[in-house]
């Protein structure tokens, strides 16, 4: 018997067991799947962001390239004549020409030109220099009246003497001094043996001191040097700045302009795009790293000629996944949760299911042997009966006694059952007004023979409250109370507890919680720990184990009582005594006048 009963158990156990390691093996499979998905969903989130980011590094570059060319064009477009202060233009009518002052004669002020323009100049072939900001007489304070005021003439003379230095000082002027103090130039490019016509195109000279001088052969009565000079930082790195602004990256992203040919002659420029918000961002031009830690490369790229020699490297230290991804992370960590929180629902269900199956088993071996052992006693007597082998009266009577009492026994088990049955399906009794002293006198009707055959005494304190009404149905009421005082009696015989002021049975009235009124049953047993206390109204519950237990029963009893008193509208607790135990049971009062007028007694 010991050995089936541990094998029972250790086929519990492993049932237990086998239930944890598929829930385990189903936990890590949808994790490990989830996070192959978050990894995948990462990376892709990555490489999305990533080529966005180079899409607009390299949309950037187009934009810087086309608008470099565009400019380039513009000024190769312009005929050798508008290099003078004043421009020809002939009748095709009459035939006549007249002068006309040169568009390019409005260009005075860099900060405030798109290209940053100092002023275009021209080196004539025999190495004069001229710039259409003024006429070449002019450029000398001559007295000719010109349609401009003496504040607009000095800023052009300022502008004329600016780029005069600029091209001496970067070899495009070889300057002559002449014994009246004037300064002359002559060109070191003109070559008298070139006689094309054609018209080059500009090539592009970067100083020292950040200017860019634009310059091409042209024919204009002769061999001539053209060409104009803009402020490298208003011309080229203000146009890289504003097309990385508007690439609208996500973060902060750097794009570094290099001399890739020569690096010795022009510094590297960082222009530093970084957003704050979702409206503010700016860029900053440095000429050194914003960070020195090692950023991703997004784009490389090279400028159109004539700064095909320049490289634009566009890096980023993070990259962001995007609004998108919040969402798809959020739902998946969601997702995650409610696998995980599944997996212990389950489980707990599980384990639940394998106990109750267990307690079921057990239930079954009690209810056979609960009526196996009355119905083998009340054959056996009444046959012994039947066969008139009995001839003593006074053995008969107890014998008779004898099958009434287990009979009885019989009676209570099979109505717990059924009782059970009936209220876990309708989970609804009928109720009525009914008063203290009513249930005080149907307690000591049914009780009365239980307690005296084990010489119980019932001790019964109405607090006065005996007119008191009840919302309660008699039956069930009945079923409860036998239930606990068939409890108090069996579990204090079983503990062979030999104290004759003990073997008694109290029930006190009183005021409950709310508007209801609270009835108390104590024993004076031997009680439970106080761990066990919330099991012992679990369905099949029964403390100690099957083999080795003592006392008789189903394991359905309290159970039963809990259901019929929540079945009433009421509340039951229990609570540890010293000694015994205390079930504390509160049923409502009736609510309405009515209730109140017929209370049965």
């Amino acid at each position: 018997m010991l050995r089936n009963q541990s094998r029972k158990s250790m086929t519990r156990l492993q049932k237990i067991r086998r239930l944890r390691i598929a829930m385990s093996v189903f936990f890590l499979g949808v994790v490990g799947s989830l996070g192959l998905m978050i990894y995948f969903g990462y990376q892709q989130f990555i490489y999305e962001s990533y080529f966005q980011y180079r899409w607009k590094a390299s949309n950037a570059l187009v934009q810087i390239n086309k608008h470099i060319k565009d400019h380039l064009d513009t000024e190769e477009q312009r005929s050798p004549e508008e290099y003078g202060f004043y421009q020809p233009t002939k009748n095709p009518v009459t035939g006549d020409v007249t002068f006309e002052v040169s568009p390019l004669a409005a260009s005075v002020d860099a900060a405030n030109h798109p290209l940053g323009l100092l002023g275009h100049f021209q080196i004539n072939a025999n190495g004069q220099f001229e710039s259409p900001l003024l006429p070449l007489q002019w450029q000398d304070n001559a007295n000719e009246s010109l349609p401009l005021n003496s504040e607009q003439i000095q800023l052009r003379q300022n502008a004329i003497v600016t780029l005069r230095a600029l091209l001496i000082d970067n070899g495009f002027l070889q300057a002559v001094s002449l014994g009246h103090g004037s300064i002359e130039s002559e060109s070191r490019w003109v070559n008298a043996n070139e006689l094309s016509r054609d018209t080059s195109s500009f090539d592009q000279h970067t100083t020292p001191d950040g200017h860019i001088i634009f310059h091409r052969m042209a024919w204009n009565n002769g061999l001539v040097q053209q060409g104009f000079v803009v402020s490298n930082e208003l011309f080229l790195f203000n146009l890289i700045a504003e097309f990385v602004n508007l690439g609208r990256f996500d973060g902060l992203v750097e794009a570094r302009l290099m001399n890739v040919v020569e690096p010795e002659l022009a510094a590297t420029r960082y222009f530093t795009y970084d957003i704050n918000d979702a409206d503010v961002s700016s860029v900053e031009i440095n000429t050194s790293p914003h960070s020195k830690k090692d950023w991703m490369r997004i784009y490389f790229g090279q400028l159109v000629a004539p700064f095909d020699q320049y490289e634009l490297r566009f890096t980023t230290a993070n990259l962001p996944l995007g609004p998108g991804s919040e969402f798809v992370f959020l739902f998946l960590c969601l997702l995650l949760f409610v696998v995980l929180a599944g997996c212990v629902v389950f489980y707990r269900s599980g384990v639940h299911h394998i106990n109750l199956a267990e307690e079921r088993m057990n239930f079954a071996s009690s209810v056979s042997h609960e009526l196996k052992t009355p119905l083998t006693s009340i054959l056996m007597y009444s046959e012994m009966l039947k066969s008139d082998m009995i001839d003593d009266n006074q053995v008969t009577k107890q014998y008779h006694e004898f099958i009434h009492d287990e009979s009885q026994r019989l009676s209570r088990l099979i109505n717990n059952v059924l009782l059970l049955s009936k209220v876990k399906q309708t989970q609804d009794l009928s109720l009525e007004a009914t008063t203290v002293r009513t249930l005080i006198d149907l307690i000591h009707s049914k009780l009365g023979s239980l307690l005296e055959q084990h010489h119980f005494k019932l001790h019964i304190d109405d607090a006065h409250l005996g007119e008191q009404a009840l919302m309660v149905n008699r039956d069930a009421f009945i079923q409860i109370m036998i239930n606990l005082v068939d409890n108090a009696i069996k579990f204090y015989r079983a503990l062979e507890i030999n104290d004759p002021d003990r073997e008694k049975v109290d029930i006190v009235f009183s005021d409950g919680k709310g508007h209801t009124i609270k009835m108390m049953v104590r024993d004076y047993g031997g009680g439970l720990p106080q761990s066990k206390l919330k099991k012992i109204f679990q369905l099949f519950y029964r403390d100690g184990n099957e083999l080795t237990r003592t006392t008789s029963g189903t394991g359905i009893g309290l159970a039963l009582v809990k259901t019929l008193v929540k079945a009433q509208q009421g509340h039951i607790e229990v609570k540890k005594q010293n000694p015994g135990l205390a079930f504390h049971l509160y049923f409502k009062q009736p609510d309405s006048e009515k209730d109140h007028e017929h209370p049965n007694s």
